[in-house]
């Protein structure tokens, strides 16, 4: 008989994330660093040297060049979900070819599901040309497949007095409603890898402002005495009082196990079974270099200079 995992010690990975947040932190700075070098030229936010004798009387122009490049070269990509391909498990099989047809329009209606509401895939292709890569986060939620709650009860329970069809209706309509795959857009600057030596992503750790508010709701946590504390179950709405602004929000995955924190608080820690950090980094610029910075220098890169002598004319 397998033995039953214990649980996981918060105060000893929160410390562990921690450390190795900071480690990375100061790894990938000089990366972070050329991105919002790059970003503030797109968004016309750099302001343009001007000589001291003339601030008073030039007028300041900053051309949209790194902006409208950004523009045009996601135009070209297009914004169209993926096509899939699913390859027959046996070649000149109707069979085969008929599974592998069914699989391709359900990963097409997949997508188009998990990025309803969000943008989330114009997001991936915006990142890939002005940042010279994106991270997707893929999601399970079986729980809320199943239609379990907090209590762990569920509410596909059947009723004695229900029928086969009106069960059978009330399953469905559930599972329409709450389909359980979901992915999330990150861009590259909060995204630290960790790999093996043989190259194999093992940990990852996602850091980086978010609004207080909502991830307060969703964890069940208030700031109490400097710490973000467990609230207790509440019977109607949470209040947004002493939850603005924002905060650092740190996200810890490795093959099993995950920690997320708000500021230096732990306030979830479980293990998954998804096998590895479900995290998928894509690159539209590959180098041979080992550079932090030369991985991300994109399409973007080479105009910095040239921006930068135009709006100072």
């Amino acid at each position: 008989m397998p033995k039953k995992k214990q649980g996981i010690n918060r105060e000893e990975w929160g410390e562990y994330v921690k450390e190795l947040a900071t480690h990375l932190e100061n790894k990938y700075s000089a990366r972070n660093a050329f991105l919002d070098k790059v970003r503030l030229r797109r968004f016309m936010q750099h302001p343009p040297k001007v000589p001291a004798k003339y601030q008073d009387t030039a007028a300041v122009y900053q051309a949209p060049l790194i902006f409208d490049l950004c523009r045009k070269v996601g135009a070209m990509i297009g914004t169209q979900m993926p096509e899939p391909r699913v390859r027959p498990l046996k070649e000149g099989s109707s069979r085969a070819q008929e599974q592998s047809s069914l699989m391709e329009r359900w990963f097409s209606a997949a997508y188009r599901r998990m990025d309803e509401g969000k943008n989330e895939y114009l997001k991936h292709i915006d990142a890939l040309v002005a940042d010279s890569g994106s991270v997707m986060h893929l999601r399970l939620d079986k729980h809320r497949w199943a239609g379990k709650t907090e209590d762990g009860f569920t509410v596909l329970a059947r009723d004695e007095e229900e029928g086969d069809n009106e069960y059978s209706d009330r399953v469905d309509e559930h599972h329409k409603g709450n389909f359980p795959f979901d992915w999330q857009q990150f861009p590259i600057d909060v995204f630290y890898p960790v790999y093996d030596a043989d190259n194999k992503l093992v940990e990852v750790v996602v850091q980086g402002e978010r609004e207080t508010y909502p991830l307060a709701v969703k964890y069940g946590v208030s700031k109490q005495n400097g710490k973000w504390m467990p609230e207790g179950k509440k019977l109607g709405p949470v209040s947004p009082k002493d939850r603005g602004g924002n905060v650092k929000f740190t996200e810890y995955w490795n093959c099993e196990c995950l920690v997320r924190m708000l500021d230096d608080d732990v306030v979830e820690a479980k293990y998954h079974n998804c096998g590895r950090p479900p995290f998928f980094e894509t690159r539209s610029v590959v180098t041979s270099s080992r550079d932090v910075v030369h991985e991300v220098m994109g399409l973007a890169a080479p105009l910095v200079g040239l921006q930068d002598f135009i709006d100072s004319l």
